[in-house]
């Protein structure tokens, strides 16, 4: 009897809502191209409760070939497309889970109306999660969010950002009784403002507030029993942040002068502008966390004015912290922790001159990166470390120094899974072992000062990072074992790329679409060749076992793409 080998098709035969949340997870582009499986796809499309909506008027009228651009006519002609498009959604009657917003316009007065009209539409269908981002330029204004959003019970989920809130107006009104989640970005807040919402928000699980001016005081209340997590990124003005709820697991905080000329051109007015470059640098932020330091689980500090001493008061009411992450760190001549419960540590963009001792003997991962280039830890005490991501210049460590490092990292039982990463001008070697790296060879290099990575990351997130900012000549392999099986996910990065390209039309670009393929070099090369430090460091691994396969990378397109699509990335 013949038998037939059917490929039967299981994920059609699911429940819609658990179709609609695979759906969730896609880009908007990628969902709407399951619509033509099928006519069950078809139906699910159509009943798709999630609306993500990222326009652009300039980008919208050049596409349709609008040159004037100013006229009223171009400007109803494009507002009218958004309109037609949530109306084709929302002929069947159901309720809207998400609705998200990237709105680009010039002009508010004409935009508002509109606007107005859509969320009211979608506040009638009971939506949950609403996100908005309403770019206008720097001198059209601020779109204001009508008052009946700010009474809409149906959301658990409020991400605004670049709009203003008349609170004023909307006094008594806010009615946000379901709200886990408030998200608040690149908008003016005070303290009043806050204090409304978090008197009004009783559920309230996270609150981010990002690039926020006007609030200098932030109090959170021991009656938001449910908040977890606290992300304030950037809000220049605050200097005092009280924390009483009992039950925060995760604070998140970054406050740098050098991000303020960015954000506040985005933010402010040029008046406005010029008061934060004259006066965000010198503000600090005190932070008092007596009252949820034993709940705590994951501090980040990203601050360029802490200070020891604030640092270790933090520390000592934060004793149950499992994951640390410190950044800039300016005024640190000495970092000291000690931890029992320590599990993570990151190390970001640390000076020079820093002593560091770690004294941490459940620590499991540990990553340090930093512009200067220099890992500066003087001692660290673990015994169960299972993940690093170092990076420094070896122009600033001298080769005892590298040796004790590597000593130290190979003595750990994980460090089987430890790669050691050589940048250098155009040429990259990845070797699969830390264990097998020579030292000494390396040092031939130190004039050109190359990059050095010890990673324990997959060899797919290691390229990802090498890539990411420089498309290099060459790529080296070198394992006491065959290099085929990466040679082999190299070649199906490239493959499984293009055929997304062809398939979906994605925007978004990496490393990957520009990789058009790679060939095989001789190491031995031309006479012109044979002496480069670059080769001579190869060479020193062509004894047995080892296995050197050098690559030489080809590359589809200009260094001004590259560039351009590296924001996307």
């Amino acid at each position: 009897m013949n038998r037939c080998n059917y490929k039967v098709d299981r994920i059609s035969q699911l429940p819609e809502p658990i179709i609609h949340h695979i759906l969730s997870f896609l880009h908007t582009e990628d969902a709407v191209c399951t619509s033509i499986l099928s006519k069950r796809w078809r139906c699910m499309w159509c009943t798709f409760p999630v609306f993500d909506f990222q326009l652009d008027e300039y980008s919208y009228l050049a596409k349709h070939g609008i040159k004037d651009c100013q006229a009223e006519a171009s400007k109803d002609e494009f507002l009218s497309f958004v309109e037609e498009s949530l109306n084709r959604r929302l002929l069947h009657k159901f309720s809207i889970h998400k609705f998200r917003m990237l709105m680009g316009f010039s002009n508010l007065e004409h935009l508002t109306p509109w606007m107005d009209r859509w969320l009211a539409i979608i506040i009638g269908r009971n939506v949950k999660e609403l996100d908005l981002d309403v770019h206008l330029g720097r001198h059209n204004g601020v779109y204001s969010v009508p008052p009946f959003v700010l009474g809409a019970k149906s959301i658990t989920v409020l991400k605004l950002s670049r709009c203003n809130l008349n609170l004023t107006l909307a006094a008594g009104i806010i009615k946000f009784s379901q709200l886990r989640e408030l998200h608040l970005g690149k908008m003016y807040i005070d303290q009043w403002m806050m204090q409304t919402f978090t008197s009004s928000c009783p559920l309230i699980e996270i609150l981010e507030l990002s690039l926020c001016i006007g609030l200098d005081c932030l109090c959170l209340p021991s009656s938001l029993l449910q908040l977890n997590k606290v992300v304030l990124r950037d809000c220049h003005r605050l200097k005092t942040v009280q924390i009483e709820v009992p039950n925060l697991v995760d604070y998140f905080f970054q406050n740098s002068s050098v991000i303020t000329w960015k954000i506040n051109m985005i933010a402010c007015d040029k008046s406005l502008l010029d008061y934060f470059i004259q006066n965000s640098s010198h503000i600090t932020c005190k932070i008092n966390m007596v009252a949820c330091g034993k709940s705590l689980r994951k501090l980040s500090l990203l601050i360029d004015t802490l200070t020891e001493e604030e640092f270790q008061s933090l520390m000592s009411v934060t004793p149950n912290v499992e994951f640390l992450e410190l950044r800039y760190l300016k005024r640190f001549s000495r970092l000291k922790i000690s931890s029992q419960k320590l599990k993570r540590l990151v190390l970001k963009d640390c000076k020079k001159s820093l002593v560091t001792e770690i004294d941490t003997p459940n620590l499991l991962s540990v990553e340090h990166t930093c512009y200067m280039r220099y890992l500066c830890f003087n001692y660290i005490n673990t015994s169960h470390l299972r993940e690093v991501y170092l990076e420094f210049e070896l122009a600033s460590h001298d080769i005892v120094w590298f040796t004790k490092l590597k000593d130290f990292l190979t003595s750990f039982p994980y460090s089987k899974n430890f790669r050691a990463v050589v940048v250098c001008s155009k040429n990259v070697s990845i070797h699969e072992k830390l264990r097998e790296f020579f030292v000494p060879p390396l040092y031939n290099l130190k004039d050109l000062n190359p990059r050095i990575i010890i990673s324990s990351r997959a060899f797919t997130e290691v390229l990802d990072r090498i890539f990411y900012a420089c498309r290099h000549d060459t790529l080296s392999l070198i394992s006491t074992c065959s290099c085929s099986k990466d040679l082999e996910l190299l070649y199906h990065t490239i493959v499984e790329q293009e055929e997304n390209i062809e398939c979906c039309g994605l925007v978004r670009k990496n490393w990957r679409h520009f990789l058009s393929g790679f060939e095989i070099e001789n190491l031995e090369g031309t006479k012109e060749k044979r002496t480069s430090p670059w080769r001579d460091f190869l060479k020193s691994y062509s004894s047995v076992p080892y296995q050197v396969v050098a690559l030489r990378l080809e590359w589809k397109c200009l260094n001004i793409e590259w560039k351009a699509s590296r924001v996307m990335f």
